[in-house]
């Protein structure tokens, strides 16, 4: 009835990963953008300097300096997914061998009014080239009834009801990787590439990325096609309601194991040895549930279907939905 999803999963260098942080690290590196944009997407391993033969070896050498990084990321990331996510690109870019990582949130300001941030700056240094790259993680259930048509990016909303594919990309798109072009922008590029003391480095034309992993989550108890725009191989999971647990826990014949990702671990995928059964699981989807009933994401494992990644939603959900990109920038301007 369910097709196979392409889902995050343990890789053989994640199961030998204790670090969180590590396996979260490792996560970032392997997952797909959710969408593709006619910006270019998130580093990949070559570009970042990072070839496979070297990565065993690369986490090895962050291993023997594991304290200094993870009290890093816990001072950095706290429990907002957004501020870990960003905290792990500032690992990833100062210790990936091909960058020079030169900014981060490089604030634009005209008079007192800041016009906006620049998540990064950096230089490759095989090329010499200057990058502007926003990055973003996000996690969407899609709506088999919604706002838009089937295929709309607006039919993908956050577990929260407060954000959408849509929302995100044309903010992305259109104001946040445009920030770059404006001639504020190139004086104070030009002021840090200055002070990198970099000979060979260009910033005309500036390069732009965005990156934008996570996992997009389709309706268990209905059909719904991939968002327009959806990277052929971007990661997915399941999302239910409470009370469709017991029908879709009995596919697994008892066989299920899982765990409850707290923020900001929402990237890897736990370790075999932390998961529960089924029945532990399960009581822990009860209470939580009876006591509170906010959306949970788990992540699942069982011997024929591998990993699965499932948000668990209460009935009535969801209580909001987002306005349209469009009117949404209406209502910011009105405030």
């Amino acid at each position: 009835m369910h097709q196979k999803l392409m889902t995050p999963m343990q890789t053989q260098l994640a199961s030998q990963l204790q670090s969180a942080y590590l396996r979260d690290l490792l996560w970032l590196l392997e997952a797909p953008d959710l969408i593709t944009s006619h910006f270019a997407g998130k580093p990949d391993l070559t570009f970042l300097g990072l070839g496979e033969i070297e990565l065993p070896k690369w986490f090895q050498d962050l291993e023997n300096r594991l304290d200094d990084l993870e009290a890093g990321l816990k001072t950095a990331g706290s429990k907002r997914l957004g501020v870990y996510h960003e905290a792990l690109w500032e690992l990833l870019l100062n210790a990936a061998p091909n960058i020079q990582l030169l900014g981060h949130h490089l604030s634009i300001r005209e008079n007192k009014r800041t016009l906006g941030e620049l998540d990064f700056i950096y230089r490759q240094k095989s090329t010499g080239e200057i990058y502007h790259l926003e990055v973003a993680i996000k996690y969407y259930l899609g709506l088999p009834q919604g706002p838009g048509e089937p295929q709309d990016l607006a039919r993908w909303i956050g577990p929260a009801g407060l954000d959408s594919l849509a929302i995100k990309v044309q903010h992305s798109e259109q104001r946040q990787l445009p920030l770059s072009d404006l001639p504020l922008a190139r004086q104070q590029l030009e002021s840090v590439i200055a002070a990198s003391k970099k000979q060979g480095s260009t910033l005309e034309p500036i390069k732009k990325q965005l990156a934008l992993p996570g996992v997009l989550f389709y309706p268990w108890h209905s059909p719904l096609q991939p968002p327009l725009r959806a990277s052929q191989h971007h990661w997915r999971g399941w999302w239910l309601y409470i009370t469709d647990w017991p029908d879709f826990a009995n596919q697994f014949n008892g066989k299920l194991q899982g765990q409850l990702l707290s923020k900001p671990h929402w990237l890897a995928a736990p370790l075999h040895s932390d998961l529960l059964d089924q029945q532990q699981l399960e009581a822990l989807l009860n209470n939580h549930f009876q006591q509170h009933g906010w959306p949970l994401q788990l992540a699942l494992f069982s011997p024929q279907q591998g990993w699965q990644r499932v948000f668990l939603v209460k009935a009535g959900w969801p209580q909001l939905i987002p306005l349209s990109p469009s009117a949404h920038s209406q209502a910011i301007t009105r405030e």
